[in-house]
């Protein structure tokens, strides 16, 4: 079996009745981001909040790794504030990810 499972948008909580706005403003009075960690309002790429959603969906899913993990519609949620491709590339290259290196294979 190979899992994959994705992480990026800042979804409402719909289980706990909570909108997506009080997890951002939760997140950024947390410092696990900042106000301009966040694109319209409902995509975050910064490495704290990716790690805290893989975290999660490992656990969600009662698994110790996941096989794959999207960040789900980066560019397309991420290109239109950045205007530009460039941007973007250079947002990718804080190494969003590298908490993944310490996940057992």
């Amino acid at each position: 079996m190979f899992v994959c499972s994705k992480i990026g948008y800042i979804p409402d909580d719909a289980d706990k009745g909570v909108p997506a706005a009080t997890l951002v403003q939760d997140l950024i009075d947390s410092s696990t981001i900042s106000k301009e960690d966040v694109v319209a309002g409902i995509h975050c790429m910064h490495p704290k909040y990716l790690e805290q959603q893989f975290e999660a969906s490992r656990q969600n899913l009662g698994l110790e790794t996941v096989d794959l993990m999207y960040i789900h519609n980066a560019y397309e949620a991420q290109a239109a504030t950045l205007k530009s491709t460039q941007l973007f590339m250079d947002k990718l290259k804080v190494k969003p990810l590298t908490f993944i290196l310490k996940v057992k294979f």
